[in-house]
């Protein structure tokens, strides 16, 4: 079995100060909103209770009317014909696109960009000349992705999570991508979804929208053809929210929130 991507949810990693006290007001915020929910208060009224929050922009309040429906921006791109395992890359790269601009300055395109985070980033506990990027091998780890997706947004906001239900994941992506307007990664078994056929390997994608009417999650797949006989994986795709939730427990229940 081959595969770009996999989780060690025994690892313990050192947070500074700092990433501690920006993972607290994160937690806090969304705490504030289950917290106005609980009391009644309108969509609308929470939406002016956040404005100016971390990780809240005043432009978003009261800008929809129900958390229903959710999406936020993030671009998409195709890893290289030739690398069928940068799922990491791809989605890091897709994830990042939401907080700044992608390929960032200095850089020619994406597939440079997704080569410098491969080859090049620094890894949790690493420093200069031994940094060497996400990728181990052919695969990303879990904790490299957080690692270095913080580190390029500048922020500590993402953390993993296992959600033990299809209720508890369908929270994860009201509160990243609705009230806080970010995107969600996802450790997924790839056999069955669009394009994978019965190729079975852990695969990171992220999602950025979902429509709890009919029950359906939209993400971004950056697997190029290479990755797959059955067809081609990359695009956006609108699935089964319980179904994708499935995929994400074969494969040991990992979100990347």
């Amino acid at each position: 079995m081959t595969g770009g991507a996999a989780d060690d949810p025994h690892a313990v990693i050192q947070l500074t100060a700092q990433q501690e006290q920006e993972l607290a007001q994160k937690h806090a915020l969304l705490a504030s909103v289950w917290e106005l929910k609980a009391q009644g208060y309108s969509t609308e009224e929470i939406w002016r209770a956040l404005a100016g929050r971390i990780g809240v922009s005043s432009k978003r309040s009261g800008s929809r009317s129900s958390s229903m429906y959710g999406s936020c921006s993030m671009g998409l791109w195709k890893e290289p014909e030739s690398e069928p395992n940068w799922c990491g890359l791809g989605s890091g790269t897709a994830v990042i696109s939401n907080w700044r601009s992608v390929p960032p300055s200095g850089y020619y395109s994406a597939i440079e960009y997704m080569t410098y985070l491969a080859e090049d980033a620094c890894k949790q506990g690493e420093s200069p000349p031994y940094c060497t990027g996400m990728m181990s091998g052919t695969i990303t780890w879990a904790d490299d992705w957080v690692h270095i997706v913080n580190n390029e947004i500048g922020t500590y906001w993402y953390e993993k999570n296992y959600p033990a239900s299809v209720s508890a994941y369908k929270i994860l992506l009201e509160a990243d991508t609705y009230w806080s307007g970010h995107p969600l990664n996802h450790l997924v078994e790839s056999r069955g979804l669009p394009s994978w056929g019965q190729h079975t390997c852990g695969h990171l994608v992220a999602a950025n929208g979902y429509n709890f009417y009919s029950n359906q999650v939209r993400y971004g797949d950056s697997a190029p053809n290479s990755a797959t006989q059955y067809g081609n994986p990359f695009g956006w795709h609108w699935w089964s929210l319980d179904d994708f939730y499935q995929h994400i427990v074969d494969r040991g229940k990992l979100v990347i929130w």
